[in-house]
């Protein structure tokens, strides 16, 4: 069942929504044939309480994401046989291609550099509907009309995993997709598009979920790939998870006083907080994949901190200072807002006093020098069509800086 009546005090008149799901994948509520039942009223107050509830499955959850191709995108999907062997199961990894303009006519006599692109929370899950939704957007006008820095393919990353956003990371939890990402399915696009099959032609991009994936890629595989770009990243220091220190807090709802830790802000004021944000998922059901599933009281329990280390980028950076003036010199870009929503500032600080800005590794002889820029906006308004055109054209100014090595 997925939620039910504790602490759904509301304020409602006495009536209360209830369904029945199967919660073995990200969100039940879109999973591809998944049954349901039609909403069923149920009071449980005073006389007109019901004893009984009869609750009918007989809905089918239809697939609406559109993998028809047409001029611009192409969808592709593969069976990572490291994946399936991990889980004892049929795994299958995903991804819908934007072309350029003139693709058709360009295609055989070049190949192109690559941006692959991984989008936030939930947002691999639907991601034949983003990789549309830039060709709508304002950016995608600039890249139909050919007002592109140079040609080159658009590759949304896509993953449907029970416990939400795999990161593309290796993780006993969701198994080794960062290693099925650059050993099986990178090599298999390769194989199927005229993609420059090089890191010098390979390129990462992602924002907020997507932007720690890409982070962590490009630090993980420095060799495989020519660079990130990746806008307002999930927490990078986990000392700065959001508002909290995992590594000395007791909980991560309440501060020492007793106060609720904010999780999101707007203009100044808090629009919510951990435990809030936490009880809303839990309505969806658990294993839903939910921002704070790892979290059921809020105690932080010191191994698994302890666990999560390994995964702090600022720590892994720290560990190992020579990446940033060797294999990842020109190779780190990170983009945040200074009021982003979530508070996702105060790690990418720390990020910035290792990796530097702009300005201090001018020198350093890169095509676009690594940097960590702290911009007006939030944590959306820093995605605008002006950051698009900076990001892009970077990424083909370090492209044809790599074609005359």
């Amino acid at each position: 069942m997925a939620g039910g009546t504790e602490r759904m005090n509301f304020g409602f008149d006495g009536s209360c929504g209830v369904c029945f799901l199967d919660a073995n994948d990200p969100d039940a509520n879109s999973r591809v044939g998944n049954t349901y039942s039609k909403p069923v009223e149920v009071r449980f107050d005073g006389d007109d309480a019901d004893n009984v509830v009869k609750v009918v499955v007989d809905q089918v959850v239809e697939d609406t994401m559109d993998l028809t191709p047409n001029e611009f995108v192409e969808h592709i999907s593969m069976k990572s046989e490291i994946l399936s062997e991990y889980h004892k199961k049929d795994v299958y990894m995903m991804a819908s291609i934007v072309l350029p303009k003139g693709y058709k006519e360009l295609k055989d006599a070049r190949h192109f550099p690559t941006v692959y692109y991984v989008e936030g929370f939930t947002g691999t899950e639907s991601y034949a509907k983003r990789a549309k939704g830039f060709l709508s957007s304002e950016m995608g006008q600039d890249w139909q009309a050919g007002r592109w820095p140079t040609p080159m393919l658009r590759v949304t990353l896509g993953s449907r995993f029970k416990f939400g956003h795999t990161s593309f990371a290796d993780t006993e939890t969701n198994g080794p997709w960062g290693t099925a990402l650059v050993t099986e399915f990178i090599p298999f696009l390769e194989s199927q598009y005229p993609a420059i099959p090089s890191a010098g032609g390979r390129f990462l991009h992602g924002h907020s979920s997507g932007a720690w994936s890409t982070l962590w890629l490009q630090l993980l595989f420095p060799d495989f790939f020519g660079g990130t770009w990746s806008s307002a990243p999930d927490p990078v220091d986990f000392s700065r998870f959001q508002v909290v220190n995992i590594y000395e807090a007791d909980n991560a709802y309440w501060d020492a006083n007793g106060n609720p830790y904010p999780t999101s802000r707007s203009n100044g004021l808090v629009t919510c907080s951990n435990r809030d944000e936490n009880l809303v998922e839990r309505v969806y059901g658990r294993g839903n994949g939910g921002q704070w599933d790892a979290f059921v009281s809020g105690d932080i329990n010191r191994d698994v901190a302890k666990y999560w280390e390994r995964y702090d980028i600022c720590k892994f950076l720290q560990k190992r200072p020579e990446l940033l003036t060797t294999k990842l010199r020109g190779k780190v870009h990170v983009i945040c807002g200074t009021e982003d929503t979530y508070y996702l500032d105060f790690a990418c600080r720390s990020l910035q006093k290792l990796v530097g800005n702009s300005k201090a590794n001018a020198k350093d002889g890169s095509a676009v020098p690594s940097y960590v820029a702290m911009v007006p906006g939030d944590h959306t308004s820093v995605r605008s069509r002006a950051h698009y055109r900076q990001v892009y054209s970077e990424i083909a100014a370090v492209f044809k800086h790599n074609t005359k090595l």
